[in-house]
């Protein structure tokens, strides 16, 4: 695997990003990881930016299927959320929305303003990657959730009360009861 990241043919190197975050030790594969993000293929880039996300959320957030995880070092998880962090502009919409993914329960305050940059993404998908990110227990609720509660894609408002939830608290009872009722459903 650790030689088909670096191969000439971008599809094999996604393909291998897509296998590396499986290995429960993926450490050998971070340099290569790392390298593919910036590449100029946006496959490439997803599926490096993918990868990273399932490794830099691994301890934070549940996984997404039944496959396990690789765990990173903390200097290796450390370089990992950086290189996400600094992808948050990324011109691609799904590799936002893995940057947003793999940035769960941020961490300082450079990962908590990408993550709520991706907020205020145009694309419902990352926005809903970036509220989610945001529902963990101390995080802040202002000023990201309690806007994306009112958001105009009921998917992203509805993850965002979900996260608010998961915050608890005072300020989250304060965001709730001040949030507009939902439209009624119609069948």
């Amino acid at each position: 695997v650790l030689t088909l990241l670096d191969d000439s043919d971008p599809s094999v190197r996604a393909a291998a990003s897509m296998a590396s975050w499986k290995f429960e030790i993926p450490e050998p594969f971070l340099d290569a990881l790392l390298r593919n993000l910036t590449s100029e293929d946006a496959g490439v880039r997803l599926s490096s930016s993918y990868a990273l996300a399932r490794l830099a959320s691994a301890g934070t957030a549940p996984a997404s299927s039944g496959a396990p995880v690789g765990r990173l070092s903390e200097p290796s998880l450390s370089r990992a959320r950086d290189a996400l962090t600094a992808r948050v502009a990324d011109p691609e919409p799904e590799v936002r929305m893995q940057v947003a993914r793999g940035l769960a329960n941020p961490r300082g305050g450079a990962e908590l303003a990408a993550v709520g940059t991706l907020s205020k993404d145009r694309e419902a998908g990352v926005r809903v990657n970036a509220v989610r990110s945001l529902g963990y227990p101390g995080m802040p609720i202002k000023p990201y959730l309690d806007r994306a509660v009112t958001d105009r894609d009921q998917g992203v408002a509805h993850t965002a009360i979900e996260a608010v939830g998961k915050i608890g608290g005072a300020a989250a009872e304060e965001t709730l009861t001040m949030a507009p009722p939902e439209p009624p459903c119609r069948i």
